[in-house]
């Protein structure tokens, strides 16, 4: 791993790199699982992981239901959207008012696919509103799905919305894209900063997404969730009848994935390119499976956000490159997480940021290396499992771990920590672990802050015996009874099941 192949690999990928044939999102992810997996083996890490849980999408709508379409005022749909938005930023919806003549499309009933669309509002006074060149097919209206109702892109089919009349996608049944390609009209001329409307698709309320094996590119704008790109707000009192899936898609300048309350998520095998704003953000869903997928050159403050009170997701097998500020941030009490096997790197700020009340936490076989800033930062958190990760070559502390809540636990069990500016970083701890982790190549900063004045007693338990391992409780350190074999995996079921840390 430590052959400085990093920035290599991602400018080929980005097409920025030597005049050949840079490789393909999906061998760029497979080459940097491999690369992981040759990490664990060349430091003898085998961590001993739960299978990962696979999301099932579900069955395809049927559009043989008779559509019931009309025009009617977009205020209405923009007024729920709003509502549906949470408790961050505000959306700015007035350019998607402003831009057109107030008027959508509303999908009332039955269900219907693009070209059928296209037919049924043919000679009628909503003919202007979808206008065809070639393949290609563009929206000039918001288009509003309503519940019970659902608009299906059929393999190869294309759908740009108009940025210039502001169009957009408001899902309240049900949305589907298959091999289908979706992006947005350009605009000619025009100055543009971050806040400037861009098309977007978001799912509200009873509203569900299922996007498969599509190609998506432009949309989205600004800070708030529900305008980001792809959004799913779903976490009120009504939920929708199907679960959302977001698998095998392209997804490229888009401001960004955002979901907010969506239970039984699955976000896999997508490859995510140049996100304007956090590139994957997940907050108050349970049981999200996120994995396999590759997020490549992300602008925002972090290339995935997850936060709480979300409880049960599975976050596997990513491989998160070349980001310029963070890879990842969990928080806002986000609970019984499972972090495994992911890759992150090349990225100018701390790799992960663990904070705000996240609990039950487990981080195991990552392979975190050649990041600016530290590799894994946790600060003001509960229980915590790390083991078996490999963290390489980064520019801040390995592992920094500070304000533990006073009665939790945390087991820092055989990681490899080597070449960081310095190992193992604490400060204000409670009830911490450490043990078997192999920090050879890490010297002459092994350990730092309030760690620092037990290391003449790491380095005598060492050289005795070969290896460490500390229990410290405050100030106090002492050499402990042996681990079990399945310490790690035992820790992380105990938290699971709500006992005692």
């Amino acid at each position: 791993m430590r052959d400085g192949v990093i920035s290599l690999l991602v400018a080929a990928a980005l097409g920025s790199g030597p005049a050949m044939a840079g490789p393909s999102l999906e061998a760029l992810h497979a080459d940097w699982l491999q690369r992981r997996d040759a990490v664990m083996a060349q430091y003898g890490l085998d961590p001993d992981l739960p299978p990962a849980r696979v999301g099932t999408a579900p069955e395809s709508v049927s559009t043989n239901r008779a559509a019931v379409i009309d025009s009617s005022d977009v205020r209405l749909a923009l007024a729920q959207l709003a509502m549906s938005s949470g408790t961050g930023p505000r959306p700015d919806l007035s350019a998607a008012l402003t831009a057109g003549d107030g008027q959508a499309i509303y999908l009332r009933g039955g269900a219907i696919d693009l070209t059928g669309l296209e037919a049924a509002i043919a000679g009628t006074a909503l003919h202007d509103a979808l206008r065809r060149d070639g393949d290609r097919l563009t929206l000039h209206r918001p288009v509003i799905v309503m519940q019970g109702a659902a608009l299906r892109l059929s393999p190869g089919e294309a759908l740009y919305l108009s940025r210039e009349d502001g169009a957009f996608l408001a899902v309240f049944g049900t949305f589907e894209a298959e091999a289908a390609r979706i992006g947005i009209s350009s605009m000619q001329d025009s100055e543009e900063s971050a806040q400037s409307f861009r098309p977007f698709i978001a799912a509200a309320g009873t509203g569900s997404l299922g996007l498969r094996d599509s190609d998506v590119t432009g949309l989205g704008y600004g800070p708030a969730a529900i305008t980001s790109g792809l959004a799913i707000a779903t976490g009120g009192l009504y939920r929708p009848e199907r679960a959302s899936h977001i698998e095998g898609n392209r997804l490229t300048d888009l401001h960004g994935v955002s979901v907010d309350g969506s239970a039984r998520l699955s976000v896999t095998d997508n490859r995510v390119e140049a996100s304007r704003g956090v590139a994957l953000r997940l907050s108050r869903g349970d049981d999200t499976v996120l994995r396999d997928n590759l997020v490549l050159g992300s602008a925002g403050e972090y290339a995935l956000r997850v936060a709480g009170p979300s409880r049960g997701a599975e976050i596997t097998g990513n491989v998160l490159l070349q980001g310029r500020h963070g890879a990842v941030r969990i928080d806002d009490d986000a609970s019984e997480l499972f972090v495994a096997g992911n890759v992150m790197t090349g990225f100018r700020g701390t790799a992960l940021t663990i904070d705000e009340g996240v609990d039950c936490l487990r981080l195991s076989g990552n392979l975190i290396a050649e990041n600016g800033g530290s590799a894994i930062s946790l600060a003001n958190s509960g229980a915590l499992v790390l083991d078996a990760n490999a963290i390489l070559d980064n520019g801040g502390t390995g592992i920094a771990l500070s304000a533990q809540r006073p009665e939790t636990a945390v087991l820092v069990l055989d990681n490899v920590i080597a070449g960081n500016r310095s190992g193992i970083r604490t400060a204000m701890t409670a009830d911490l672990r450490v043990a078997r982790n192999d920090l050879t190549d890490q010297l002459p900063r092994l350990l730092s802050g309030e760690m620092a004045q037990h290391l003449p007693l790491y380095l005598k338990q060492l050289r005795d015996t070969g290896t460490v391992d500390l229990s410290i409780d405050g100030v106090d350190a002492r050499r402990s009874d042996p681990l079990r074999r399945d310490a790690a995996a035992h820790a992380f079921d105990t938290c699971s099941q709500g006992e005692a840390s």
